[in-house]
């Protein structure tokens, strides 16, 4: 079953990437909940991580649709999207939405510092709000 849920993840992960294959693309990590791999390219971002935060081992993925990324202040963005969740674990599968909120830091022109918060509401296997968030690191090809 473990396998299975790594490559489910994984499918969806390669999946959403053709869909900004134009746009300047950044891949990296991001540490919080859920830790792991943070991919952008354009309005679109993705992550794959692993879940701390529960009693039960899980993979959790995100795919965001940024609507507002305005500048801030100099080198620095502000964000918000809206977006879905996907929580897959040895014996449930959850899914959800989510609205991510963070800043931008442009270290440099293709080196990105970033910190979310994105509170949500599970939806299925039941119904109940949560948070998640963290700080993270992309570095841009293009």
């Amino acid at each position: 079953m473990g396998k299975k849920i790594i490559y489910i993840s994984m499918f969806i992960f390669m999946l959403m990437i053709p869909t900004a294959s134009f746009a300047k693309q950044g891949l990296g990590i991001v540490l919080g909940e859920p830790t792991g791999l943070s991919y952008k390219a354009g309005n679109l971002a993705i992550g794959l991580g692993w879940s701390f935060a529960s009693d039960k081992d899980r993979i959790d993925t995100t795919i965001d649709w940024w609507l507002i990324n305005k500048d801030f202040v100099e080198m620095m963005n502000w964000y918000l999207g809206i977006g879905t969740k996907g929580e897959f674990g040895k014996d449930t599968v959850g899914i959800g939405v989510r609205v991510p909120i963070g800043i931008q830091w442009w270290i440099a022109d293709e080196l990105e510092l970033f910190a979310e918060l994105a509170p949500g509401m599970s939806l299925v296997p039941d119904t109940s709000p949560d948070l998640s968030g963290g700080i993270g690191l992309r570095y841009y090809f293009q």
